[in-house]
């Protein structure tokens, strides 16, 4: 998955993705990597999200990551599992990345605790 829960620097990586070492063209140069790496390996699918929508300043290097991925990589299928509580709960309508979602992912979660 990438990156991790919005505002938990422990989980994910996304304090990497925004390192001032780090670019959107980095970030392309890297899916095609991925891509390449990956590209003939069964049963992956990828999974974009991880709690998070990928929004605003992440936007442009997660969509170029894709890009990059995309180019090389036509044999896996994308799925999501964004932050419910600022989208949505399937893959498909997230407003930022629904176009490149094969799978309709769904993800809800509620916090239970019992004593």
């Amino acid at each position: 998955m990438l990156y991790g829960y919005t505002g938990d620097a422990s989980q994910g990586w996304w304090n990497e993705l925004l390192n001032g070492n780090n670019d959107t063209l980095k970030m392309k140069k890297y899916g095609e990597f991925l891509s390449k790496r990956y590209q003939n390996t069964n049963n992956i699918m990828w999974v974009l999200g991880g709690d998070n929508n990928c929004s605003g300043e992440l936007f442009p290097y997660v969509n170029n990551l894709i890009k990059g991925m995309k180019e090389y990589d036509k044999n896996h299928l994308w799925t999501g599992h964004f932050d419910m509580n600022r989208d949505s709960v399937w893959s498909t309508d997230n407003k930022s990345f629904s176009k490149l979602m094969d799978v309709g992912g769904e993800y809800m979660w509620t916090e239970s605790c019992s004593f």
